[in-house]
C-alpha cells in the first residue's frame, strides 16, 4: 500500500477519493470526523476499490499493465499457496490473465481473491503460506489452468459434505505464528514512538483476526506507556480559511462549511472567495517573475 504525500492526502479528499488514516490501524477516513490538521499529523492511502466475488468483497485487480519486470500474483487454486508469483513480461499471457481481472500487485489481496473463488464452490481450504519459499519466481505463462482445469480442480479439491461447512482459512501454520508473535512482543517493547509500535500491524497482513488480537491488545497496552502531548485546540474554520496555504487546502475547508449553522455559511463563503483570491494572485505573480528571469 503506497503511503500518499500530505498534498497528495488533500487533493485525492477534494477529489472525492476514498481514503485510508492510519489511526493506530489502518481505518476508513471519515473527514467530518477531524480538523484540516489532520493532515499533518496522520498517515493517508487510497483505499483500494473492491469488487464482489459471491458473498466477499475482494481487493479490485489492477486494470492497467504495470512496468516490465514488477512482480505480480495471480489466484491459483492449484497451488498450496493459492497464488502464482510472476514477473510482469508483457507477454500474450500475462495479457489473458490481465484482461480476465487475474493479476494483483500484493499478496494479500490475491490471497483474499483465491479465498473468494473457493468459497463460491461451497468448499474450504488451508492456505500453506510456507510452500515455495525458496523465493523463486514462478513461470505462470507455462501453468495457466484454463476454464476447465478450474472446474475439475474445484470438484475434487473441495468436497461438499451432506450439510453445508464453515470455510476455514489458515493463513500461518500454529508453529510459525508463535515464533512470529514472540519476536513481535519482543519488538514491542523496545518501540519508542506509538508510530514505531503501530508499523508492527503491517507486519501481520498474513494472520487471521483471532492470531492478530494477542499483538493488537499488546499495543494498545504499549501505547499508554508513552507521554501524551498536550492536546491543542484546532483554530477556527474561519482562521483556518484564512490562513490556507493553497487551493487545495481550501476546497476542503469550502467542504466543511456546509456543516455549519446557516447564517454563517454566508460569511464563511465571503473568506473563502478573499483567501482564493489572494492564493490565485500569489500564483500569478509568481508565475510572470519566472517567466520573466
Amino acid at each position: 500500500m503506497k503511503l500518499l504525500e500530505k498534498n497528495e492526502a488533500k487533493l485525492a479528499w477534494a477529489n472525492g477519493e476514498p481514503l485510508l488514516i492510519n489511526n493506530n490501524g489502518w481505518t476508513d477516513f471519515h473527514p467530518l470526523e477531524w480538523s484540516i490538521s489532520v493532515f499533518d499529523k496522520y498517515e493517508f492511502a487510497l483505499k483500494p476499490r473492491e469488487i464482489q466475488i459471491g458473498e466477499m468483497l475482494v481487493p479490485e485487480p489492477i486494470r492497467e499493465a504495470p512496468k516490465k519486470g514488477t512482480v505480480c500474483f495471480s489466484p491459483s487454486i492449484l497451488t498450496e499457496k493459492a497464488y502464482q508469483q510472476f514477473k510482469w513480461r508483457d507477454s500474450k499471457q500475462d495479457k489473458l490473465l490481465l484482461e480476465r481481472g487475474m493479476v494483483h500487485l500484493d499478496e494479500f489481496n490475491v490471497i483474499k481473491h483465491a479465498v473468494a473463488l473457493v468459497r463460491i464452490s461451497g468448499g474450504s481450504c488451508v492456505i500453506n503460506l510456507d510452500a515455495q519459499s525458496d523465493d523463486s519466481v514462478i513461470d505462470v505463462s507455462t501453468d495457466i489452468p484454463d476454464p476447465s482445469e478450474v472446474e475439475l480442480a474445484l470438484g475434487t479439491l473441495f468436497k461438499d459434505g451432506d450439510a453445508p461447512k464453515e470455510q476455514s482459512l489458515e493463513l500461518t501454520s500454529e508453529s510459525n505464528y508463535e515464533v512470529e508473535l514472540k519476536s513481535l512482543l519482543d519488538e514491542l517493547e523496545n518501540t519508542t514512538s506509538p508510530g514505531s509500535a503501530n508499523d508492527l500491524v503491517s507486519r501481520t497482513r498474513h494472520w487471521s483476526e483471532e492470531q492478530r488480537k494477542p499483538l493488537l491488545d499488546a499495543i494498545n497496552k504499549r501505547l499508554t506507556t508513552f507521554a501524551q502531548p498536550q492536546a491543542k485546540e484546532p483554530p477556527s474554520l474561519m482562521v483556518q480559511i484564512q490562513t490556507a496555504p493553497d487551493l487545495a487546502t481550501l476546497d476542503i475547508l469550502e467542504v466543511d462549511i456546509g456543516g455549519k449553522p446557516q447564517e454563517i455559511q454566508t460569511k464563511l463563503m465571503d473568506f473563502v472567495k478573499k483567501r482564493r483570491f489572494e492564493l490565485m494572485e500569489a500564483a500569478k505573480t509568481a508565475s510572470e517573475v519566472s517567466h520573466a528571469v
